[in-house]
């Protein structure tokens, strides 16, 4: 969010939520954002990834599923 009052970075996390505001930690928030988006699967890919896994996972233990 930016405006007059400056930048904060919005982190969810499995133990809570976190709004950070130092520049430091801001910066990292987003860097890190930046390479998980230019890094992960596009959607289809995710699905494809994930069909591919199904399919090993009862090959190797049946179909019983």
């Amino acid at each position: 969010m930016n405006g007059a009052r400056g930048t904060v970075a919005y982190v969810d996390t499995v133990s809570g939520t976190l709004f950070l505001e130092r520049n430091t930690d801001v910066h990292a928030a987003r860097t890190t954002f930046q390479h998980l988006t230019a890094t992960a699967l596009s959607p289809a890919a995710s699905i494809e990834l994930i069909k591919a896994t199904i399919r090993n996972y009862q090959h190797r233990v049946g179909e019983n599923v």
